[in-house]
């Protein structure tokens, strides 16, 4: 109990904005208890790839080495994206999601000395990382590629069917919380396909502890529970929802959810 607790706790206050937060082991924990069997073995594999990154820095520099042992070591592909999410099957596929493999380049980096960043450019998620004056943009959805200026309106034309000039003006930084909930939710939307119904809304809770304020999470944590049959808590609180909301979707989206659960206990 005390370690649900003590995990609850470090979500809170990365929510509030922790600095130098240890994403890859704050995920772990996050997940501990019921994905992961061999912390240890995950540790391995990252110090593994630590070796080889000291190996191939020497030799293409860091930020090129990073790429390098991140190609070596998972494939990324967005035009066929692994349906891998989960973190023992990523290690053992060496396959995922383009963002959650973003995700792991991103700590991965940090922990190398990297000053990296999340980004998004039109919903894809890259990686931005700078080092002893040095910039780079990575792309784990193209096998970890290091984008040139002209590959961005390639990528662009890709993503969206279209095509303009695009620049790093069109790049977003993104939030560590946001980038550490979308892995959540990726995570979370498998465990609903698999029917693991406790588990999806273990994970929803603990994005609503990172993202205290999108109340869009809060809707659907509440809407799952009405689903596990806690009507009445889901009721309470949607009600508090849409009272205190100024987003006119939410709170059309909440009465409609209101109406359906109150139907649900006649």
């Amino acid at each position: 109990m005390s370690e649900f607790i003590q995990i609850e706790d470090r979500l809170k206050s990365f929510g509030k904005g922790e600095l130098g937060v240890n994403l890859f082991q704050l995920l772990l924990d996050t997940l501990q208890g019921r994905r992961l069997e061999d912390q240890q073995r995950f540790h391995e594999i990252i110090n593994n790839l630590n070796i080889d990154l000291n190996l191939k820095s020497h030799h293409a520099g860091l930020l090129v080495g990073m790429a390098e042992v991140m190609a070596q070591n998972f494939e990324g592909r967005r035009v066929t994206p692994s349906p891998a999410v989960r973190l023992k099957d990523i290690f053992q596929t060496r396959t995922a999601h383009p963002d959650i493999l973003n995700f792991l380049a991103l700590s991965f980096a940090r922990q190398a000395g990297i000053d990296a960043v999340a980004v998004d450019f039109f919903g894809a998620h890259l990686l931005h990382m700078s080092h002893d004056g040095e910039e780079a943009l990575m792309d784990p959805g193209q096998m970890f590629t290091l984008l040139e200026p002209g590959d961005l309106r390639v990528l662009y034309q890709h993503l969206t069917g279209d095509d303009r000039h695009v620049d790093e003006s069109d790049v977003t930084v993104l939030d560590d919380r946001v980038v550490f909930v979308h892995v959540l939710r990726l995570m979370k939307n498998r465990a609903v396909k698999d029917g693991d119904d406790d588990f999806a809304m273990m994970l929803l809770e603990r994005m609503c502890m990172i993202l205290p304020e999108a109340q869009d999470m809060k809707l659907e944590r509440e809407l799952a529970a009405g689903r596990s049959g806690q009507i009445s808590r889901a009721i309470l609180q949607i009600n508090d929802l849409v009272a205190q909301s100024n987003d006119p979707n939410i709170r059309q989206q909440g009465q409609a959810a209101l109406r359906r659960l109150r139907h649900m206990l006649n």
